[in-house]
């Protein structure tokens, strides 16, 4: 890095720039800059060569980096076309129910249901309580007194 700042020192001086701190700093990341580059270009032709060498399939380009989800509202229907969400309010509405117990009236996997009861927890339709072994989900009250 010091001989990348001299060069850039002196490449500030001979183009006639300014050599302020500033114009130093750029300087020098733009020859850093070039350095990785052609140590990148060089890291890119080892591995190529090293997957000609041993019959390595071409790399898959990545899949870009999806933006992060805005708060979507849960899927209202089951694989069957039946409407989930109705299916779960009538389940609970005879009382709380553990998981495994809804998802087995409402049949879905337990999975499946999850994704479905936490979007109905944020909408306040439904409440989850207890631990792992001891967890019940009820209808939360205001939805409770709506009725179906």
């Amino acid at each position: 890095m010091k001989n990348a700042g001299r060069q850039a020192g002196r490449q500030a001086g001979v183009s006639g720039q300014s050599s302020s701190p500033i114009a130093r700093a750029i300087a020098e990341l733009e020859t850093e800059r070039r350095n990785l580059q052609s140590r990148l270009g060089k890291v890119d032709d080892a591995i190529a060569s090293l997957r000609a060498l041993f019959h390595l399939p071409a790399p898959t380009e990545p899949k870009p980096k999806s933006e992060p989800r805005a708060s979507t509202p849960a899927p209202r229907s089951s694989s069957n076309g039946g409407d989930t969400v109705a299916a779960i309010r009538a389940a609970l509405s005879h009382g709380p129910l553990s998981p495994g117990a809804l998802a087995k009236a409402v049949g879905l996997d337990r999975p499946v249901l999850r994704i479905q009861l936490r979007a109905l927890e944020r909408d306040g339709v439904v409440v989850s309580t207890g631990t792992t072994v001891s967890r019940r989900v009820a209808l939360a009250s205001a939805a409770a007194k709506e009725g179906l």
